[in-house]
């Protein structure tokens, strides 16, 4: 009888950890996820990298671990090393010398991280060929890489789903935002923002949708905005899985969706519907002229130490017209006096400014020049250069460090011109109230091409600003008296109430042609789908309008290829042409050497001037070069001339003298 008893609590001890095997999940995120697509390089002998994985809400469970691949360059010495760690615990370490091509590290994951919300990884490498590290560092190929498929691989019990905020951070693989079929302008405006607040978390990883295209996200968890009268406005988790947000009227919605955005709220929102004020009174106050450093940048190295920091220039005020540095920070004295430490800051990859410092703190005053320019998102780098200064550099130096302390930031100063942006500028130029025209007749390719196009637009903006459009259809656009700027995407011409003042026009045979050799460029009406991205103005306010030519499902696929950072750095031109598979031409109409003409508007007498300019050149210097002759010539002939009559006057006195 007592062995029944154990037999039975067993049994039940077994059934208890099956049922919780399976509710357990296993989910990996990847470097790739994070946003690293090539991997991440850790250069030179002392390299250090830390890393940040988000943790879903739930239990995590024994297996959870981080699985590293890297890749090693050939020769290393055979103490060369890796050390990886978690949250600062003991590092993992691995041998690197004598080993070539994917090197392979574990680390296990505690299981007792109930409520945290992500884990960091720190990898460091400590390697050298040769006893001169100095050597070693100036001789190349001293890269460790840490592979895309670097993942946390994490078992874990999810918690129920119990409020809204329980469901945003439950989010891993994505979301699909889902709108009516016929939406309103409300709901295409609430859906808008919440796909690119979402984009930023999840790049690339975001649906947009229409209710009867919802098969598409797969087993994506869903946001369902609509708007109905006979409910509450307010937001509810359904089924655990997905969540609805729902709105009186417009808007009561867009007041609602402003708040699952802005995530700060979402501590409060029960799966019951909530209530919602009628007006939204947090006005955006807009980015301060300062823009402040978030946290420390620190670098460490053996000759150099290099920081790397990110600037955001855009401004809820005005397009920003010039931007200063304020610096301040501390960097390693140098071990020779003598030899100072010199400083090199590099803004977008371009030199900016370089100074010689005595190592200690520093607080530096850096101008931007205007030549480099002003993009919303800004590339800082500031690279610490040590002299030898006798020393050996043998394995084991000093490393020397370098600070960059949260007092330091950019400040934005004067009025810029949003006529001189290109389209990777435009968003500088969304300050105030924006404005998004959506083409009805395009239904959901168009909706989904303005969705991508606004979400590309906002990453590049500061992470806490976050606008929101007003969507108007271009059927109905309204007065756009008191608006800041404007994003328009059709399938057919902008109409003509609006006032368009774009490079390029859509509705004739305009060509685009390079000078000299006439080569065109863009034609009014191309036989290829194309969709055309251009910066100008609607009535008056400044305006980037995406549109397509022969076929509109071109639009979707331009919108989600601008969605790429790197893509939409390349943007640098107020046009971009995109053509199905993924190409783009960029061109800058406001060169001396492209020209727009359009049909019945021969440029006369400039387009025959300009054709034959090298003929009309060389001719002018043939009948300059054959005056010049004439001229020469013509006096020498008269020179000659007048001495022969001098001689034959001087042989005829002669005669007569003799007679």
């Amino acid at each position: 009888m007592k062995t029944g008893w154990k037999g039975w609590i067993a049994a039940l001890l077994l059934g208890t950890s099956l049922l919780g095997v399976a509710s357990a999940e296993e989910r990996a995120v990847t470097l790739a996820d994070l946003g690293y697509r090539e991997g991440v390089s850790l250069e030179g002998p002392r390299g250090e990298r830390t890393f940040y994985f988000p943790l879903p809400r739930g239990k995590v469970l024994p297996g959870s671990r981080v699985d590293l691949a890297l890749s090693a360059p050939p020769g290393l010495a055979g103490d060369s090393v890796v050390l990886a760690d978690l949250e600062g615990r003991p590092p993992v370490s691995r041998t690197l010398g004598g080993v070539s091509g994917e090197v392979r590290l574990s680390l296990p994951l505690d299981p007792a991280r109930d409520g945290e919300s992500g884990v960091s990884l720190r990898v460091r490498t400590r390697i050298h060929r040769t006893d001169d590290l100095c050597r070693d560092a100036f001789g190349g190929n001293l890269n460790v890489t840490l592979r895309p498929q670097t993942a946390l691989v994490l078992r874990y019990a999810p918690l129920p789903v119990k409020t809204a905020a329980d469901w945003v951070a439950a989010l891993q693989n994505g979301v699909a935002v889902v709108l009516p079929d016929e939406p309103t302008p409300e709901e295409v405006a609430s859906a808008v923002g919440l796909f690119a607040r979402f984009s930023r978390r999840f790049p690339g990883r975001v649906f947009f949708l229409r209710g009867s295209e919802e098969a598409g996200a797969g087993v994506l968890p869903r946001v369902r905005v609509q708007t109905d009268p006979q409910s509450a406005s307010g937001l509810r988790v359904e089924g655990g899985r997905d969540l609805l947000i729902s709105g009186a009227d417009g808007t009561a919605l867009t007041a609602v969706a402003r708040q699952v955005a802005d995530l700060s709220l979402m501590g409060a929102a029960a799966s019951a519907v909530l209530g919602v004020e009628e007006s939204d009174s947090r006005k955006p106050e807009g980015i301060p002229s300062f823009l402040p450093l978030r946290g420390t940048l620190r670098g460490e190295g053996v000759l150099t130490a290099e920081l790397e920091g990110t600037v955001y220039a855009a401004s809820d005020a005005s397009v920003p017209g010039a931007v200063e540095l304020t610096l301040r920070g501390a960097c390693s004295v140098p071990e020779d006096p003598r030899v100072p430490v010199q400083v090199d800051v590099l803004w977008n990859g371009a030199l900016a400014a370089s100074a010689a410092l005595p190592g200690g703190r520093f607080d530096l005053k850096v101008p931007v020049p205007p030549e480099l320019g002003i993009g919303p998102r800004n590339d800082l780098r500031l690279l610490f250069r040590y002299g030898k200064a006798g020393s050996p550099c043998r394995v084991q130096p000093a490393l020397r460090r370098a600070e960059l302390y949260p007092g330091s930031g950019a400040r934005v100063t004067g009025s810029g011109s949003a006529a001189r942006l290109g389209v990777v500028g435009f968003p500088l130029a969304m300050t105030g109230r924006g404005v998004l025209l959506v083409d009805r007749d395009l239904k959901g390719m168009g909706l989904a091409a303005a969705a991508h196009l606004w979400g590309a637009l906002c990453a590049t903006l500061p992470p806490d600003r976050f606008p929101f459009p007003e969507v108007r259809f271009l059927q109905e656009p309204g007065d756009l008296k008191g608006v800041g700027y404007a994003v328009a995407v059709s399938g057919k011409a902008l109409p003509e109430g609006l006032k368009p003042d774009f490079p390029l026009t859509l509705t004739d045979a305009s060509t685009l042609v390079r000078l000299p050799d006439r080569k065109v460029l863009f034609r009014g009406r191309p036989e290829v789908p194309l969709a055309v991205g251009q910066v100008g103005s609607l009535a008056g306010v400044p305006s980037l309008a995406l549109q397509a030519v022969v076929r509109p499902e071109v639009l979707q696929r331009a919108g989600a290829w601008m969605e790429d950072p790197a893509h939409l750095g390349r943007l640098s031109g107020n046009v971009f042409l995109f053509q199905d598979p993924g190409r783009a031409t960029v061109l800058d109409t406001r060169e001396q050497l492209l020209r727009v003409e359009e049909e019945g508007k021969p440029a006369f007498p400039w387009y025959g001037y300009e054709r034959f300019r090298p003929y009309v050149f060389f001719g002018a210097w043939v009948l300059l070069a054959a005056l010049l002759a004439r001229l020469y010539f013509g006096q020498n002939s008269r020179r000659r001339g007048a001495q022969e009559e001098k001689k034959r006057r001087f042989s005829d006195s002669e005669s007569r003298d003799q007679e």
